[in-house]
């Protein structure tokens, strides 16, 4: 509930000059998240641009619900295989629960030959966030 207040209802979070109040309330709030994220990846985590390019391409594919799937040719994950397809992941949820969720999925479908970058990463930069939101306030 605590991290719900903070993204949620914090108006004050940065805001583009195109944002209006008819936009799609669902999509602001992802965008308002993936924002903050943004922000505390590259002021607070201190990771490189490069570093939170890749970990934010993967987490707004799980805050808007896609899912990640392994498209490698060589090491790719069956066909239609997703982690969280059809689920908003953000970091109101069990973020550990997660890992060992994506840990599960890697080994039936397949490890990681990116050392992490898929799934590990991101959720665990994700778990970092979310730290920092309980902390800060």
């Amino acid at each position: 509930e605590k991290i719900q207040k903070l993204l949620y209802e914090n108006k004050n979070s940065k805001k583009n000059d195109n944002d209006n109040d008819d936009d799609d309330e669902s999509s602001s709030k992802e965008e308002r998240f993936l924002l903050m994220m943004g922000e505390y990846l590259h002021d607070h985590d201190k990771v490189s641009d490069e570093n939170a390019r890749k970990i934010m391409r993967q987490v707004r594919k799980l805050a808007y619900g896609e899912g990640i799937r392994y498209d490698s040719v060589q090491y790719g994950w069956p066909p239609n295989k997703y982690f969280a397809k059809d689920r908003c992941i953000d970091p109101t949820l069990n973020i550990i629960k997660l890992l060992v969720e994506a840990q599960r999925c890697e080994d039936i479908w397949g490890r990681d030959h990116g050392n992490g970058w898929l799934l590990a990463h991101p959720l665990k930069k994700l778990y970092n966030f979310q730290q920092f939101l309980l902390l800060s306030s």
